[in-house]
C-alpha cells in the first residue's frame, strides 16, 4: 500500500472512531448484583403487626414477578418497605411497569387512610449518591425538598433527615359527646369522608382512588357532624409542631439532610450534576456528589493511561533510537486505544475504571508487536514484505493467546460476565488494532529495502550471561521441572488460603459509621448519646462531621483531612461508642462487614426467632471469644396487651368494637389523614381529651357510655396481660426472618455450632447464603481460569502443529505468577476480579515470549524440539526486544497504582500482578527455554556446548 493511500484510510479511520465515542456513558464501576425496585407504604397510627398484614398481601402477588432472587421486607410502627431483587438479565422498565402495575391492583382494596405505596428504582449500592443540607428556618418539612429531587431524571429513592414537620390535631371534648348520642368513631369517619372523596369503578376495570384532600385548618375545623354540629363545637382543631421522627445535623448545627439513591439505569455523573444545579437553586450546601468522585477517579485514570503513553513511547525511542521509527511505532498504542475506545461504545459498554484499566494495559501490549517488528526490521537486510510473511503468524498468535483467556467468559455467569465482558472486549479490540496497524499501515511508512541493517556482535555481555544461565538449566533440567512442581503446589496452597472479594475499594477520605441502639431505646436517648459522641468527633482532626438521628440509630459520614488518618479514627470511635451501653458500633461497606458471615433464623413467632437468634450468638461468642455479633433486628420490647372479657361486654350492652374505638382513639391520637396547605403536607390526628403517658391504673380507670347511657369503667371489662411486641417484623421470601452477621468469626466453626445446635420446631437457620454466593463465583473463576488454559493450549496447538511442545510452554506460566501471587500475599492484598484480571493478562502474556523464541519452522516434528545450541542463539538473539517490549507493557500499568479512586489503591492489584508476572515471566524465560530442548540430543549438546562456549 502506497503512503498516502495508508495515510488517507488511517486518518478517515481515526476520524471515524473519534466520532463513535460521542455518545460514550461515564461511571465508576460496573454493577455486578441485583438491580432493586423498593416499594414503600405507610398508615398513620398502625401498629407493626398491621403493616405486616399489608405488606403480606403486597408480597404475595409481587413474589409471582419473573426474574425475582429475593424479596425482603420490614414492617414497622406506621410503615412497611419491600425490596425486591432482580436479576441481571431482567429488563428493568418491563420490571418496574409489572410492579407498578401489580401495586396499583392491591393498594385499591386497602384502607381508605393508608398513603399510596412509593416505588422507586434503586441500583445494588444502597449507599447514597447524593447528599445535601439545608436551612431548617427555610424549608417546614423534608417532603418538599423530596417533591423537588423527585423531579430529577435518574433519582432513586429519596430520604431526608430533621426538618420541622406540623401536624393539625383534632381532639374532641368527652362531655361534648355524652351530650350526644355520637361515638369518636362517628366522628373519624365524618373527617375522612370529608377529606376523601371514594372511589370510582367505571364498568368492569379496577377501582381508582380520589383523594378530595382539605386546603386548611379553617375547612376542618367547619366540617359539620351534625347539623348544626361542627367539628370546632365537639373539641379544638390546632396545628403544633410533630414528634420528631428524625434528626440531622452538620458540625453540630441542625440541618435538614437530603439523600438520594441511584435508580438503576441512571447516569451517576448525569443525575449529581442535575441534583448540584437544583441543590444551587433551592439555597442548599452540597454535602456530598459521587458523580464529582467518578469525574475525579476517570480523569485519574486517564492521567494515568496517558502517563503510561508517555512511558511508552520514551521507551520505544530508547529502544530504537530512531526519531522516524520510533514515531511510528509509538502510533501503534494511540490507534490502538482509540479502537479499543470505540469497540466499548459502539457495543454500549461504559467508559468506567475497568475499561480504562484495559486501555492502559492495551497500549502497553500494542507496541510489542512494533517493537518486534521494527527490530526485525533493523536487523534484516531484506524488505519489509519478507517480515510480513515472517512475523505475521508469531504476532498473531501471540495476540490470541493473550485474547482467549477472557473466551471462557461466555459460559461463565452473568455477574462475572458482566465484570469481564468490557475488559475482554477493550483488549480484543485494542489487540486486533495493533495488529492492524502493524502490518497494514506502519509497513506503508518503512523503506521497501531497509537500509539501517544492524548486525548484532553475539559477544554481548548480556547474551553471555543468557547463555550461561540456559546451558545451566538445561543440565540440570529435571531439577527444574521437580521446582516448578512445587512452585505449583505453593501458590496452589496461596490462592486456596486467601481470602477473595468482589471489589476492594478504598473509601480514602470518607468515614462512616452507625449506632445501632437495642430495641425500646427512645428518640431523645438516641439523640443525647449520640450528641456526646458527635461532640467529642469535632474536637477530632475531622473537615466535616454529618450526623443523621432516627428512631433506632444513628448514622455519622466523617469528611477526612489525609486518609491515613482512617485507622487511627476507627479505634477512637469504637472506644467511644463502646460507652454506650445501648449501642453498638460497626462501619457498613468496611472489610470488617464484607468478611463476615451471615445468619438467617426463620420462625413464625418472632419473640422465639429473637431468643433463639440470641442464644445462637452467645454460644458462638463462647465458642470464639473473638469474633463480634451485629444484630440486624430490633428484639422485641415489653407491651401490656388489654383482654377484653366478651361475657362480661354483653352483659353490660357494650360491644368490643365500641370499647376497641374508644381506647384507640385515646391512647393512640391516629393519623386519619392528611392536608395541605403552602405546599406542606400537614398529618390530621383525630383523638379524645386525655393525658399523655397514662400508667396502667389510669386506664383501668377510663370510662364510657354503653348503648343504654350508663357509664362502664374499662376494668369491668377488661384485664392487663404483660407481653412483648417486636417492634420491626422482617420477612425474606415471604417467611419471617431474622439475621445476625459474625464478624472475625471462623466460618467452618460456626458451621458446626449450627449443625450441633438443636432449635425448637418451627425454627431454622440458614448460614452464609451471601458467603456461599462469593464461593460460587470463586469456584467459577477457577473454573475460568482452567478453561483459559486449554484455550492457549489450543491456540499453541495449532501454531506449532504438536501436542507435546505446547504442553511445555504452559509449564512456564506457573512460574510467571509465584512473584506476584507471593507479593499479594506478603503484603495482604486480597484476590479480587481487579487481581484476577492481572493474573489471567499474566497468563496469556508469559507464553507470548516462547512464540517468539519457537517458531514452528525450528522444530523438527515428531515430538522433538530444536537443540540446545538453537534455542540458545535464539534466545540470545531476542532478548533484548523481548525484554523492551515487556518493559514497555509494565510501564504501561505503574501509573495505575496510584489512581483509581481518589487516595484509593484500587488498580494497585491489577498493577502489582501484571508488572510482577512480566518480571516473574523475563525471569525465569532462559529456565522455562531449557525445557523446551531434546532430550535425545543433551549430553552431546551440553558437551559440545561446553567446549565450544568461548565462540558465543
Amino acid at each position: 500500500m502506497s503512503r498516502k493511500r495508508a495515510l488517507f484510510i488511517l486518518i478517515i479511520l481515526s476520524f471515524i472512531f473519534l466520532f463513535s465515542l460521542r455518545n460514550l456513558r461515564l461511571g465508576l464501576l460496573p454493577e455486578l448484583d441485583s438491580r432493586v425496585i423498593t416499594v414503600k407504604t405507610e398508615l398513620k397510627g398502625a401498629f407493626e403487626n398491621e403493616m405486616e398484614e399489608l405488606v403480606s398481601r403486597l408480597e404475595e402477588p409481587l413474589s409471582q414477578t419473573g426474574s425475582i432472587e429475593n424479596i425482603i421486607s420490614v414492617s414497622e410502627m406506621e410503615k412497611g418497605t419491600i425490596w425486591l431483587y432482580f436479576t441481571q438479565r431482567c429488563c428493568m422498565d418491563r420490571a418496574y411497569i409489572t410492579v407498578r402495575d401489580c401495586v396499583n391492583r392491591v393498594y385499591s382494596a386497602f384502607p381508605d387512610n393508608i398513603q399510596r405505596p412509593s416505588i422507586s428504582r434503586n441500583s445494588s449500592n444502597d449507599f447514597p449518591v447524593f447528599m445535601a443540607s439545608f436551612d431548617k428556618k427555610l424549608f417546614k418539612g423534608g417532603e418538599y425538598l423530596k417533591q423537588e429531587f423527585e423531579s430529577v431524571e435518574g433519582a432513586g429513592e429519596i430520604e431526608t433527615a430533621g426538618g420541622n414537620s406540623m401536624e393539625l390535631d383534632i381532639r374532641i371534648d368527652a362531655d361534648a359527646l355524652t351530650k350526644t348520642s355520637l361515638k369518636p368513631d362517628d366522628i373519624r369517619q365524618v373527617i375522612a369522608f370529608s377529606n376523601i372523596g371514594g372511589t370510582i369503578t367505571p364498568g368492569n376495570m379496577i377501582p381508582v382512588k380520589v383523594d378530595c384532600l382539605l386546603k386548611s385548618k379553617k375547612n376542618i375545623a367547619d366540617i359539620i357532624i351534625i347539623p348544626p354540629l361542627r367539628i370546632i363545637d365537639a373539641g379544638d382543631v390546632a396545628i403544633h409542631p410533630a414528634d420528631c421522627e428524625s434528626e440531622g445535623r452538620i458540625n453540630g448545627k441542625d440541618s435538614i439532610i437530603l439523600y438520594v439513591m441511584k435508580a438503576d439505569n441512571a447516569n451517576t455523573i448525569r443525575l449529581c450534576r442535575e441534583l448540584e444545579k437544583k441543590t444551587h437553586q433551592t439555597g442548599g450546601t452540597l454535602l456530598f456528589s459521587r458523580g464529582r468522585e467518578i469525574e475525579k477517579a476517570l480523569s485519574e485514570t486517564a492521567v494515568s493511561v496517558l502517563a503510561g503513553i508517555v512511558f511508552v513511547i520514551l521507551t520505544t525511542f530508547i529502544f530504537i533510537r530512531d526519531i522516524k521509527l520510533s514515531m511510528l511505532a509509538s502510533a501503534n498504542p494511540v490507534f490502538s486505544a482509540v479502537t479499543a475506545a470505540a469497540a466499548a461504545a459502539v457495543s454500549g459498554f461504559e467508559i468506567n475504571i475497568i475499561t480504562l484499566a484495559g486501555i492502559a494495559v492495551c497500549t502497553g501490549l500494542s507496541i510489542d508487536n512494533a517493537i518486534i517488528y521494527i527490530d526485525s526490521y533493523k536487523k534484516s537486510p531484506f524488505g519489509r514484505c519478507s517480515l510480513n510473511r515472517k512475523l505475521s503468524s508469531p504476532l498473531l498468535f501471540s495476540a490470541l493467546t493473550t485474547a482467549v483467556v477472557f473466551l471462557p467468559l461466555f459460559f461463565a455467569q452473568e455477574r462475572i460476565k458482566n465484570m469481564f465482558m468490557p475488559l475482554a472486549l477493550i483488549i480484543a479490540a485494542g489487540l486486533t488494532g495493533s495488529l492492524v496497524y502493524t502490518f497494514i499501515f506502519m509497513p506503508s511508512f518503512l523503506p521497501e529495502k531497509n537500509r539501517i541493517f544492524v548486525n548484532r556482535d553475539n559477544k554481548d555481555i548480556y547474551s553471555r550471561i543468557i547463555k550461561e544461565v540456559f546451558f545451566f538449566a538445561h543440565s540440570h533440567k529435571k531439577y527444574i521441572i521437580t521446582i516448578f512442581i512445587i512452585i505449583s503446589a505453593i501458590e496452589f496452597l496461596i490462592i486456596k488460603n486467601h481470602d477473595f472479594i468482589f471489589f476492594s475499594l478504598d473509601e480514602g477520605k470518607k468515614l462512616s459509621f452507625i449506632l445501632e441502639y437495642k430495641s425500646g431505646i427512645n428518640f431523645s436517648h438516641i439523640k443525647n448519646t449520640a450528641v456526646e459522641l458527635e461532640l467529642e468527633l469535632l474536637k477530632l482532626n475531622c473537615m466535616d462531621v454529618t450526623s443523621r438521628y432516627e428512631s433506632g440509630k444513628a448514622g455519622f459520614d466523617i469528611k477526612l483531612s489525609s486518609a491515613r488518618e482512617r485507622e487511627l479514627l476507627k479505634k477512637r470511635i469504637l472506644e467511644l461508642s463502646g460507652k454506650i451501653n445501648s449501642a453498638f458500633c460497626y462501619f457498613p461497606g468496611s472489610n470488617e462487614i464484607r468478611n463476615s458471615y451471615d445468619i438467617d433464623i426463620y420462625g413464625e413467632d418472632l419473640s422465639g426467632t429473637a431468643s433463639a437468634a440470641e442464644n445462637l450468638a452467645e454460644i458462638i461468642k463462647c465458642a470464639s471469644p473473638d469474633s463480634e455479633i451485629i444484630y440486624h433486628f430490633k428484639s422485641p420490647v415489653p407491651v401490656y396487651s388489654i383482654i377484653l372479657d366478651t361475657a362480661k361486654c354483653s352483659l353490660l350492652s357494650i360491644t368490643p368494637e365500641e370499647v376497641f374505638n374508644y381506647l384507640y382513639m385515646s391512647l393512640n391520637s391516629p393519623v386519619i389523614s392528611k392536608y395541605y396547605e403552602e405546599d406542606t403536607e400537614t398529618d390530621i390526628r383525630f383523638g379524645i381529651y386525655c393525658t399523655e403517658n397514662r400508667g396502667i391504673e389510669e386506664i383501668m380507670d377510663m370510662s364510657l357510655k354503653n348503648r343504654k347511657g350508663n357509664i362502664i369503667q374499662i376494668r369491668n371489662i377488661a384485664s392487663f396481660v404483660k407481653d412483648e411486641a417486636p417492634g420491626r417484623i422482617y420477612h425474606k421470601n415471604r417467611q419471617r426472618c431474622l439475621a445476625i452477621s459474625v464478624i472475625k468469626g471462623r466460618r467452618n466453626e460456626i458451621d458446626k455450632i449450627l449443625q450441633d445446635t438443636v432449635f425448637k420446631e418451627g425454627y431454622r437457620a440458614d448460614a452464609g447464603s451471601e458467603y456461599r454466593k462469593l464461593k460460587s463465583s470463586c469456584k467459577e473463576l477457577v473454573h475460568l481460569a482452567g478453561a483459559s488454559l486449554l484455550f492457549i493450549y489450543i491456540v499453541l496447538a495449532v501454531y506449532f502443529e504438536s501436542y507435546y511442545v505446547p504442553a511445555l510452554i504452559i509449564f512456564q506460566i506457573p512460574s510467571s505468577l509465584l512473584i506476584p501471587l507471593i507479593i499479594l500475599k506478603l503484603f495482604n492484598i486480597p484476590f479480587s476480579i481487579i487481581s484476577f484480571s492481572g493474573l489471567l493478562l499474566t497468563a496469556g502474556i508469559s507464553v507470548n515470549n516462547m512464540i517468539i523464541l519457537l517458531p514452528p519452522s525450528d522444530i523438527p516434528g515428531k515430538g522433538l524440539l530444536p537443540s540446545p545450541c538453537q534455542i540458545a542463539e535464539r534466545l540470545s538473539d531476542i532478548f533484548k526486544p523481548v525484554l523492551m517490549a515487556s518493559a514497555t507493557t509494565l510501564l504501561s500499568t505503574l501509573p495505575l497504582a496510584a489512581a483509581g479512586c481518589g487516595e484509593g489503591n484500587f488498580f494497585m492489584p491489577l498493577s502489582v500482578t501484571l508488572s510482577a508476572g512480566i518480571a516473574g515471566s523475563l525471569l525465569f524465560l532462559p529456565v522455562c527455554a531449557a525445557s523446551c530442548t531434546s532430550c535425545a540430543e543433551v549430553q552431546d549438546v551440553i558437551q559440545a556446548g561446553c567446549n565450544n562456549r568461548a565462540k558465543y
